[in-house]
């Protein structure tokens, strides 16, 4: 089983200093001037999936030879406390390409199977998105 180790410290005059990962740094305030609160934990798990999917995307594009000139993703979820809390994710990819449609399909179906987001998959109760085209100009 994979094993992770973050690192993170706070004192009196910073609220949290930024977390510390072996391949990751997360701020932990809003920098200079910025109400000093250390994020939500679902904030941080929704922006570790944001930043999965883009990283899928890049990869997947790549091996398909996918024209693509960028890509931006909205994720929300829902999270429902209780004795078995749970956590719903939705995300929604839109891929600056002129691509037709059956090969942005082929693509988010291999942005789906890609280990980043199927390991964040299973961290969370359900993932579920969809993708679309902004065409490149």
């Amino acid at each position: 089983m994979p094993e992770y180790s973050v690192f993170a410290e706070s004192d009196r005059t910073i609220a949290a200093g930024p977390a510390r990962g072996r391949e990751v740094v997360v701020a932990m305030d809003g920098g200079e001037g910025a109400r000093r609160v250390t994020p939500d934990p679902i904030e941080l798990l929704l922006s570790a999936i944001a930043a999965g999917l883009l990283a899928g995307t890049t990869h997947a594009a790549r091996d398909l030879s996918f024209r693509e000139a960028g890509a931006t993703v909205r994720v929300r979820g829902v999270y429902t406390p209780g004795a078995a809390p749970s956590l719903a994710v939705e995300y929604d990819l839109t891929i600056d390409s002129d691509e037709p449609d059956s090969r942005l399909m082929q693509l988010h179906e291999r942005i789906r199977h890609s280990e980043s987001v199927l390991r964040l998959g299973e961290a969370c109760a359900h993932l579920a998105g969809r993708v679309r085209r902004r065409a490149v100009s």
